[in-house]
């Protein structure tokens, strides 16, 4: 069941690139990455199981792999200056949303009808709860998420027009699944070295650093990464 969902996020993603695109060429762009960096770090509070895996897996792999997708796509046609910028948007809004939201969690509550019992035994406002659940961020986690987002897209957009150089703009297929692998892979590395070992107050071992948390999605973040060459041709296309 996870599979097929994974299946149908996906081309909902593929979908929504193109139709961003062809409404509103690179601000559609834009808008899609806002959107994605933000709902992806809430995805990733919820892990499923999958066929592949004998661990439950956490979401958000899919959606922010997209992401890759887009800053080639702008790269292709309006230079690394234009997926700079959405980076630098995307960074921004992350950062913003969760400043406003851990200052909405700081109002008082003034209850709800339903109520419920804490693990202390005390009243608490579920929605207030929910919202905690949601929107409190783990430090740890905001840091190395957001440090390993920065350094990668920007290796991602630098590889991109470097391999595009030298091929004197042919093999768009190379570029784009080189770029997208070795950047994806140094996003697992950093956000896992710093999540789980540097700012863990109790680091995972190797093993489990290794084949649990950077190879552990990598094989997702291959397979978007493939299944998305088609998009970028597509946008050549739909180009106005």
């Amino acid at each position: 069941m996870s599979e097929i969902l994974s299946i149908f996020l996906l081309l909902f993603c593929f979908g929504s690139i193109l139709l961003l695109w062809k409404l509103w060429q690179e601000l559609g762009l834009y808008l899609y990455n806002i959107l994605a960096i933000i709902i992806a770090n809430i995805q990733v509070l919820k892990v499923s199981p999958f066929i592949i895996s004998s661990e439950p897996i956490a979401l958000g792999t899919v959606l922010f792999a997209t992401t890759f997708t887009v800053s080639d796509i702008l790269t292709e046609h309006f230079g690394p200056k234009s997926a700079q910028m959405a980076l630098k948007l995307s960074f921004t809004a992350q950062v913003l949303m969760t400043a406003f939201m851990m200052i909405t969690l700081i109002y008082p509550s003034a209850g709800s009808d339903i109520k419920g019992l804490g693990e202390d035994g005390l009243i608490i406002d579920p929605v207030q709860y929910a919202m905690f659940i949601l929107f409190m961020p783990s430090v740890r986690l905001l840091a190395a998420s957001l440090i390993a987002y920065f350094i990668s897209q920007m290796l991602d957009i630098y590889l991109f027009k470097l391999i595009k150089d030298l091929t004197h703009k042919k093999f768009l297929w190379l570029r784009f699944n080189v770029a997208n692998m070795v950047s994806g892979l140094v996003d697992n590395i950093i956000f896992s070295v710093l999540a789980w070992v540097l700012l863990n107050p109790n680091p995972v071992t190797l093993h489990t650093l290794v084949f649990t948390y950077i190879l552990g999605t990598y094989a997702a973040r291959v397979l978007v990464s493939i299944t998305s060459t088609p998009v970028i041709y597509l946008t050549h296309r739909f180009k106005r």
